[in-house]
Formats: C-alpha cells, sequence, structure tokens
C-alpha cells in the first residue's frame, strides 16, 4: 500500500482531480477503458460485510477490527454508508499510524436522525432502530475508551434549514455524548452530491468528460462549511473531502480513468483506494499527529510500564521470553555482519524496500544489530 506519510504520494489524488478538470474543459473525450466500466457501476462500493448494522431493523453491529490489530490504541469510525464508503482511507489511517481500527457502521441512519427533530421524508419507519443504534454506538465508545473517533454521514442531499438544522443536531448530540470518553473527535465532510445518475451521464449519447462535470451547487459548499466550523466549535478536528472530489467548484466523474462515483452519492471502491493515502494523511495532520512511527504504540507501553512498576504491580506470570530463556535472546544478522573478530569486511545485505534508488546504510557494532527487526538478507 501506498504510505500515508509521503506527501508527493497523499497529494497525487488531488493534483488528478484538477487535470480531470482541466481535460473536461479542454473537451477531452471519455476514456475508451473506464475502472470501473459505465455499465458495472451499480453496486461498485466498499462492502464491509457482516460488520455492520444490517438490515435497518438492526441496532447493534458485530465489533471487527482492522488496521494495526496488535494496536493497544483503539480507533472507532461511527455512521452510515458514506463512512462505509471511505474504509480504505479509514484503514490506510490506521494501518499508517498505528491504530486498531473499530467501525461502529448502521446502514441508512444517516445523520438527521441521530438527534433531535427529523426533517419531513427523512427515517421513515427506521428512526427508531437508528435512535437505538445511537445509543448503542455511545455505550460501546465509553465501553472501548478510543484515542480517537472519526465521524462520516450522509448530509449533503437538502439544503433546508430544517435539513441542516437536524444534521448539526445529530452530530452535535453524538459529539458531546461521546467527548469524555473519548482522546480525539474527527468529523470528515460528506461527498458531493451529483445532480445525474453516473451510468446515465456515462452512457448517454454524445456523453463527454464535459457533459459529466458538475458544477458544485452553492448550497452544498455552504452546508459543507456550516457542518466544519460547527464541529470545530465543539472542540473537533476536521477534515473536508472537497479537494478529492472538485476543483474550482467544478466536480469530474471520471478522474485519469477511474470513475468516481457508482451512484448519485457514493464514491466507487476504487476511486476510495485512489484517494485513501492522501485522506489518511490530511486526518493526521487535522489531529496534530505529526510523522507517527510504530514506535509510538512502544514508548506508550513503556510509560504504562513505569506506572504498573509505581503501583507495586507484580510480574506477569507469562513473558515473552521466560526470565530462564533470556540468555542470546537477540537479533542476529547471520552472515551479514562482519565476525569473528579477524573479520575485516562483511557481506552486502539488503533489506526494506530493495527496489529502491534511494540507499540507507547503517555502520555500528552489536547495538546497531540488536536494533534490526524483520530480517531478510541476500548477499552480493
Amino acid at each position: 500500500p501506498a504510505d500515508v506519510r509521503d506527501a508527493a504520494i497523499a497529494d497525487k489524488a488531488q493534483i488528478a482531480v484538477t487535470k480531470a478538470v482541466q481535460a473536461a474543459q479542454a473537451g477531452k473525450p471519455i476514456p475508451a477503458q473506464l475502472l470501473p466500466a459505465a455499465t458495472d457501476l451499480a453496486g461498485d462500493f466498499y462492502n464491509l460485510g457482516r460488520c455492520k448494522a444490517y438490515p435497518e431493523t438492526r441496532t447493534s453491529g458485530p465489533i471487527c477490527h482492522f488496521g494495526d490489530k496488535r494496536s493497544r490504541n483503539v480507533l472507532v469510525v461511527v455512521g452510515d454508508s458514506h463512512a462505509m464508503q471511505m474504509m480504505p482511507s479509514w484503514i490506510a489511517y490506521a494501518r499508517a499510524y498505528h491504530y486498531d481500527l473499530i467501525p461502529l457502521i448502521k446502514v441508512g441512519c444517516t445523520v438527521e436522525q441521530w438527534g433531535g427533530a427529523v426533517p419531513p421524508g427523512v427515517g421513515q419507519g427506521s428512526l427508531q432502530a437508528c435512535r437505538t443504534w445511537v445509543a448503542w454506538v455511545e455505550h460501546e465508545i465509553a465501553r472501548l475508551r478510543p484515542a480517537q473517533a472519526i465521524l462520516d454521514a450522509e448530509y449533503n442531499t437538502s439544503g433546508s434549514g430544517a435539513h441542516q438544522a437536524a444534521t448539526l443536531s445529530g452530530f452535535g448530540k453524538v459529539m458531546v455524548a461521546i467527548a469524555p470518553r473519548v482522546g480525539k473527535t474527527v468529523l470528515v465532510s460528506d461527498v458531493p452530491f451529483r445532480n445525474v445518475n453516473p451510468t446515465d451521464c456515462l452512457l448517454k449519447s454524445h456523453a463527454s468528460l464535459a457533459t459529466c462535470l458538475m458544477q458544485l451547487p452553492g448550497w452544498q459548499q455552504n452546508l459543507d462549511d456550516k457542518v466544519l466550523a460547527f464541529a470545530q466549535s465543539k472542540g473537533a478536528a476536521t477534515v473536508s473531502v472537497l479537494p478529492w472530489m472538485c476543483s474550482n467548484g467544478k466536480c469530474p466523474l471520471v478522474v485519469g480513468k477511474t470513475v468516481t462515483y457508482f451512484d448519485r452519492s457514493h464514491i466507487t471502491k476504487e476511486y476510495a483506494a485512489e484517494i485513501a493515502p492522501g485522506v489518511a494523511r490530511a486526518i493526521n495532520e487535522a489531529v496534530g499527529g505529526g510523522d507517527q512511527r510504530e514506535g509510538d504504540s512502544a514508548l506508550l507501553a513503556v510509560q504504562q510500564a513505569v506506572q504498573a512498576a509505581q503501583a507495586g504491580k507484580p510480574i506477569p506470570s507469562q513473558l515473552d521470553p521466560a526470565a530462564t530463556d533470556l540468555a542470546g535472546d537477540f537479533y542476529d544478522l547471520g552472515s551479514c555482519k562482519a565476525y569473528p573478530e579477524s573479520h575485516t569486511s562483511s557481506p552486502i545485505c539488503h533489506f526494506g524496500d530493495k527496489s529502491s534508488h534511494r540507499i540507507l546504510v547503517v555502520v555500528g557494532d552489536s547495538r546497531s544489530e540488536e536494533r534490526r527487526v524483520g530480517k531478510e538478507c541476500r548477499s552480493r
């Protein structure tokens, strides 16, 4: 997978959106080979399978783990199908910055139903199940005590005052409820709602990149701004996904050869994967995480070990390695070192990304050797 900590990789998708808009404005045709094909768009989305609350009557879901499942730092994602479609981004973030990712997803439970008055026509027949699920989510977060929570749900379907009020009320209810139990909350904006069905647009006679280029409605931009500002007023970090969907207010349906949406409000799984590195990096920047590395979880473990010692905790009965097996339990480079003492040179061995043009050398004695993890030695 792409390294989300590489700014060039993370920014690649945004640059591609700008180029897609330029191609449409220049009258370029739709590529002959689309991914997915225009006739295969239906159902082309990221599906969590059993790891979601579905069908509509379900009021809870299984606890599934993604990302770094060994990490003690839990990340929960709360939302509906719009959170589910972004799973490649959440997984990329969790893997890069070492979180145990647990999605708490209920399909069809849009944010307007999370709390407060509901606009006419919203949640008919499923409102009670949705709110029962929200209560379950709040209970699970209280139990899990996650380091971070990401909120993402559909709201870009209407600009009415009632809809906006219900959107802010829903997000506000959950943010206030979970705030004492979460290290940091992040609200990720909704993807724009398209004006035409993608399949219809692409298969229409004389279709082109220009005819499928959507002007972002002003009400969608305004609603995005209100939602993000509201979340910030509640102490949450925020990320807007608009830079990966539109450029200068124009939203392409095709970026490169990839179709961005499979229906009017959901992105394709292919495009979700393409934007994942950039979105993941943006989340990390929003929470002020910096360039975290695998050692961060180890540093936390050391702090917890000191606290345990100061609290008078006993030595665990099962140690790894056992106290009687400590002798010789060290990382050994084998033939990839100058040994015994009479040797004045050593084989040239390669580790890490062996296809890279950049070389990192490590010079030292056994102290350097013991820091080497994940051996794969090849001499030349």
